[in-house]
């Protein structure tokens, strides 16, 4: 039973918290079981606390709160949704989350029940779709759910509204198991995949340059604002100037903005080298596969996976002509 936690409440005896408010702005909450004249032993959650008389300037007593709603449910009609949806509402502000779900379960059990006795023996389809709509909203369970549009069919099955739901359900249906599916996928998949060869020759030869480019543009950048904000300049010796040239923050700040237009052209074409140096790994491994798999020349390949010229076959041995071979 759904509200078997507050019902386990409600056999409990009502007892008091003993609030213990210290000089110094604490408050301690638990039970007193020993007073002496010189120190108050308090039992709380996590084990006995002995605080000295002196440090207490006033102890309060105040039901508990799990206590509280017990009594505040006594005083209240069981069978009002309305009245244990306010008690829930209560429950949650004080930190009684899972009495709070129950009375709230136990509200929309009981408006559940009296929607159903309300339609019992109805043959519109549409009383039994509203109560089905009423339930998605307020969590009822798919059994309850799958029971009122089973009862519907039963009565008109080519109802354009029934047809709907039912439509609607499917779909919802199908995206569940998409995502669960997806979830499934993603949970089998490793977290860790081991770089292959064109992984490794990227990282190896394009990440660095990259870093090293990223670095003196966040640099240059750097020196633009200050030079912009008219501070943190450091004084330098008078660089020799070409005639004509511009002098000035505004030239400054046009010549680092030149630096840095060139810096990021240098990134785009070493992006593009790369690119250029991965297709062409990528048409060596075609181009191996081809001739592991062919075993012949590949016109247009390079010349060391090219396949040899077989050598040439040795001359036959001369007929025997009768005559004896005579040497000298």
């Amino acid at each position: 039973m759904r509200f078997a936690g507050l019902l386990f409440v409600l056999c409990l005896a009502v007892a008091q918290a003993d609030i213990l408010h210290l000089h110094n702005g604490r408050t301690l909450e638990g039970q007193i079981v020993q007073r002496t004249p010189t120190e108050i032993t308090l039992r709380m959650n996590y084990g006995r606390m002995k605080v000295r008389v002196d440090q207490v300037r006033e102890i309060e007593r105040r039901l508990r709160p799990e206590l509280e709603l017990a009594e505040r449910y006594r005083e209240i009609d069981p069978s009002d949704p309305a009245a244990l949806e306010r008690l829930s509402l209560w429950a949650s502000r004080r930190g009684l989350g899972r009495e709070a779900s129950d009375l709230m379960d136990h509200a929309r059990g009981i408006r559940l029940e009296r929607k159903l006795e309300a339609i019992q023996g109805s043959r519109r389809v549409q009383d039994w779709l509203e109560v089905y709509t009423w339930g998605r909203v307020n969590d009822v369970s798919e059994t309850v759910l799958s029971s009122l549009l089973e009862t519907a069919q039963g009565i008109d099955p080519d109802d354009r509204g029934l047809q709907a739901v039912l439509a609607a359900r499917e779909e919802q249906a199908r995206a569940n198991a998409r995502r669960q599916a997806e979830v499934e996928r993603r949970r089998d998949e490793p977290t860790f995949k081991m770089p292959d060869a064109r992984d490794r020759f990227v990282r190896s030869n394009f990440i660095p340059v990259v870093d090293q480019i990223e670095d003196e543009s966040l640099s240059g950048r750097d020196r633009i604002q200050r030079i912009a904000s008219g501070g943190g300049l450091r004084v330098r010796a008078p660089q020799p100037r070409e005639a004509g040239a511009a002098e000035g923050p505004d030239a400054r700040i046009r010549e680092l903005e030149e630096r840095l237009e060139t810096q990021e052209r240098k990134v785009a074409e070493q992006g593009e080298r790369v690119s250029e140096q991965e297709a062409e790994i990528d048409r060596l491994r075609r181009l191996r596969s081809r001739v592991r798999r062919r075993g012949a020349k590949v016109p247009g390949g390079p010349e060391l996976l090219r396949a040899k010229p077989l050598p040439p076959a040795p001359a036959e041995p001369a007929a025997p002509t009768g005559k004896p071979t005579v040497f000298r």
